[in-house]
């Protein structure tokens, strides 16, 4: 009877001892997510920034084009053609751009890195003037084609390849998408101008675009520097999510990153297989992430799917100014695509 008795006040000390236990779990983890998601390193590594750096002669261009455009602006306006003095200063203008342009075709391009919101909106402001630039180069390459300077205009909108393909560098989803619209600037005029070139301007033309096509960034890079941009949001968004949705931006991270080093493993391989051995965990999960994350669910298969086209037809294009070029010069074309080299 006794050790019944005794039994049965030992339970309210094995309850209390278990809710203090409970009690000790529960504040641990809540100490340690508090620290977890408020001094999380989401920054991602540390990048050395070229000096100089091509991106500002770029950036450079892009405002004087602007002015450009708004003293154009001014004179449609007022319903009237630029006057001769305002022509002289539209020319100095253009050779101004192209003058920037070229001289940060020398030197080394990367987008500073995005580390937070308010530089992500700089960013894509950039991304905005960055394309302006092209639209202003192609509006120079079509006034060359018109005159008949073919060689010229065919430069101008190798100009803008290469612009569209230093883009990317360093960038994530939206620079390299805004490179590949750059590209199409001058990919497409380029193939109407073929026929007016020699055989050495076309043999010329093919040896810069294969360099061009050279210093192209790879897809898995864009998808590092894509993940760094996004994690930097992360460490935002945990501090106004509510405990729910934090647990989704941890889940979102984590599968994030296996999706990311999934698709760097098939980098090297061809678009079909890349896509096939992709895996859509992190697309499913992002479908359930709050509105507040304002993702997109289809951004590395759209990226994927852009990047291998794009790539496509820049070799295309290489390749055909290559055919063209050596029909030229020996009358007929090759019987086979090995004949071109070393000489395109």
């Amino acid at each position: 009877m006794s050790e019944l008795r005794r039994g049965h006040s030992s339970w309210p000390k094995r309850l209390v001892m278990a809710a203090g236990c409970c009690a000790v779990l529960i504040g641990f983890f809540a100490v340690w997510w508090l620290v977890w998601t408020n001094s999380l390193h989401l920054d991602g590594p540390p990048r050395k920034v070229p000096h100089p750096n091509a991106f500002d002669y770029y950036v450079k261009a892009a405002e004087v084009a602007h002015k450009m455009d708004e003293l154009k602006g001014q004179a449609s306006n007022a319903h009237r053609n630029l006057s001769a003095a305002e022509k002289k200063a539209v020319e100095r203008y253009n050779q101004r751009v192209a003058a920037l342009v070229h001289r940060g075709f020398s030197y080394q391009f990367l987008i500073p890195a995005v580390r937070s919101t308010d530089a992500t909106l700089s960013t894509m402001n950039t991304n905005v003037m960055l394309r302006e630039l092209g639209r202003r180069l192609e509006a120079q390459g079509e006034q060359m084609a018109a005159r008949g300077q073919w060689k010229d205009a065919v430069d101008r909108y190798l100009d803008i390849i290469k612009l569209g393909v230093d883009v990317p560098h360093g960038g994530e989803f939206v620079p390299s998408m805004n490179g590949m619209a750059i590209e199409s600037m001058g990919r497409g005029p380029l193939w109407r101008c073929l026929n007016h070139l020699s055989a050495v301007e076309v043999k010329r033309a093919t040896q810069r675009l294969e360099k061009i096509n050279a210093g192209r960034v790879s897809f898995s890079q864009t998808l590092v520097d894509d993940l760094h941009v996004s994690r930097a949001t992360y460490r935002e968004a945990l501090k106004e999510a509510a405990w729910h949705e934090r647990v989704m931006v941890w889940l979102a991270e984590r599968h994030g990153m296996d999706c990311t080093k999934r698709w760097m493993s098939t980098d090297k391989q061809p678009y079909p297989i890349r896509r096939r051995k992709a895996d859509n965990a992190f697309l499913k999960l992002m479908e359930k992430i709050p509105s507040w994350y304002g993702g997109t669910t289809d951004l590395y298969e759209r990226l994927a799917c852009h990047t291998a086209t794009n790539e496509a037809k820049s070799a295309a294009l290489a390749v055909t100014l290559a055919l063209h070029g050596y029909h030229l010069e020996h009358g007929a074309y090759p019987n086979r695509l090995k004949e071109l080299v070393p000489s395109y």
